[in-house]
Protein backbone atom coordinates (compact mmCIF):
# COMPACT_ATOMS: atom_id res chain seq x y z
CA UNK A 1 0.00 0.00 0.00
CA UNK A 2 1.22 3.64 -0.82
CA UNK A 3 1.04 5.97 1.64
CA UNK A 4 -1.69 8.13 0.79
CA UNK A 5 -4.13 4.86 1.84
CA UNK A 6 -2.17 4.60 4.99
CA UNK A 7 -3.17 8.07 6.15
CA UNK A 8 -6.29 8.00 4.66
CA UNK A 9 -7.27 4.82 6.71
CA UNK A 10 -5.91 6.35 9.92
CA UNK A 11 -7.63 9.76 9.01
CA UNK A 12 -10.98 7.05 8.53
CA UNK A 13 -10.14 5.69 11.81
CA UNK A 14 -9.51 8.91 14.03
CA UNK A 15 -13.02 10.57 12.54
CA UNK A 16 -14.79 6.63 13.86
CA UNK A 17 -13.26 7.32 16.95
CA UNK A 18 -14.35 11.14 17.22
CA UNK A 19 -18.09 10.62 16.30
CA UNK A 20 -17.97 7.81 18.69
CA UNK A 21 -16.36 9.58 21.65
CA UNK A 22 -19.23 12.61 21.00
CA UNK A 23 -22.21 10.76 20.70
CA UNK A 24 -24.73 10.76 22.63
CA UNK A 25 -24.15 8.09 25.95
CA UNK A 26 -27.34 8.36 27.52
CA UNK A 27 -29.70 6.02 27.62
CA UNK A 28 -33.57 5.91 27.93
CA UNK A 29 -34.49 4.00 30.75
CA UNK A 30 -38.22 3.93 30.01
CA UNK A 31 -37.60 1.87 26.53
CA UNK A 32 -36.63 -1.87 25.79
CA UNK A 33 -32.83 -2.75 25.82
CA UNK A 34 -32.62 -3.11 22.11
CA UNK A 35 -34.88 0.50 21.57
CA UNK A 36 -32.20 2.28 23.92
CA UNK A 37 -29.20 1.47 21.96
CA UNK A 38 -30.33 2.82 18.41
CA UNK A 39 -33.19 5.62 19.56
CA UNK A 40 -30.91 8.43 20.43
CA UNK A 41 -29.37 8.05 16.59
CA UNK A 42 -32.93 7.94 15.23
CA UNK A 43 -34.22 11.03 16.89
CA UNK A 44 -30.61 12.98 15.82
CA UNK A 45 -30.56 11.84 12.23
CA UNK A 46 -34.11 13.16 12.51
CA UNK A 47 -33.14 16.69 13.97
CA UNK A 48 -30.56 16.92 11.41
CA UNK A 49 -32.81 16.47 8.38
CA UNK A 50 -35.58 18.53 9.93
CA UNK A 51 -33.44 21.46 10.65
CA UNK A 52 -32.19 20.98 6.83
CA UNK A 53 -34.94 21.05 6.17
CA UNK A 54 -36.48 24.33 7.68
CA UNK A 55 -32.92 25.77 6.14
CA UNK A 56 -33.26 25.51 2.67
CA UNK A 57 -37.24 26.21 3.00
CA UNK A 58 -36.12 29.89 4.46
CA UNK A 59 -33.37 30.10 2.06
CA UNK A 60 -35.17 29.42 -0.87
CA UNK A 61 -37.93 31.60 0.50
CA UNK A 62 -35.69 34.43 1.04
CA UNK A 63 -34.14 34.08 -2.29
CA UNK A 64 -37.18 33.96 -4.62
CA UNK A 65 -38.79 36.98 -1.82
CA UNK A 66 -35.15 39.10 -3.08
CA UNK A 67 -35.80 38.00 -6.88
CA UNK A 68 -39.59 39.22 -6.47
CA UNK A 69 -41.13 36.27 -7.53
CA UNK A 70 -43.03 36.17 -4.24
Amino acid sequence: MNKTAIVLIILIIIFIIFCLMCSNKTTESFTPYLRQIYKPYIRSCKNYTNNSLENFKTKSYNFLKKKKLI
